[in-house]
């Protein structure tokens, strides 16, 4: 496991809520987003990360996701696990893929519309670095879609420095 620096959350979203909410509960300094991650770049973590490539976590949109994966190749940092949650449907399908340890607690987690988000927190702040195989688990609930769920899938994710064996 690695201690994260921050956990980035989208707060558009009812499940980026939820996310931010469990990741402070669990003792995760969280960077509320609404859909544009420069501000917490520029004056956050770019200053932290030319110190040290320190772990990031997060649930946004893809866009966030794609800026902070290109800025942290620039110091040894990628992505060691990603979640997508896209709705198909009235359902959603998400698609783990990490650590087996991971892969692992996502298959004890319970998927529900309620559930979802606050467990995907749970194993964001738990994500092991190891330099095994990743392992990838999909999982689709066929009538879980909320109401106000966006049609925009989300994705989870962890950015943490290279494994040096």
């Amino acid at each position: 496991m690695h201690p994260l620096y921050r956990v980035v959350s989208d707060v558009r979203f009812a499940a980026g809520a939820a996310f931010a909410r469990e990741a402070e509960r669990l003792g995760a300094s969280v960077a509320r987003i609404r859909g544009d991650v420069t501000d917490f770049w520029f004056h956050d973590l770019a200053v932290q990360w030319k110190e040290r490539p320190l772990a990031v976590a997060g649930l946004t949109a893809h866009g966030p996701l794609f800026c902070l994966e290109r800025w942290g190749w620039d110091h040894g940092l990628r992505v060691v696990y990603r979640g997508s949650h896209r709705t198909q449907g009235r359902g959603i399908e998400h698609v783990i893929s990490g650590p087996g340890a991971t892969v692992g607690r996502a298959r004890r987690l319970s998927w529900d519309a309620a559930q979802w988000a606050p467990g995907v927190a749970r194993i964001v702040t738990a994500c092991p670095i190891d330099s095994g195989l990743p392992e990838t688990l999909t999982i689709a609930r066929a009538a879980d879609r909320q109401p106000d769920e966006p049609d925009e899938p989300l994705v989870s994710w962890v950015i943490a420095a290279r494994h040096r064996a």
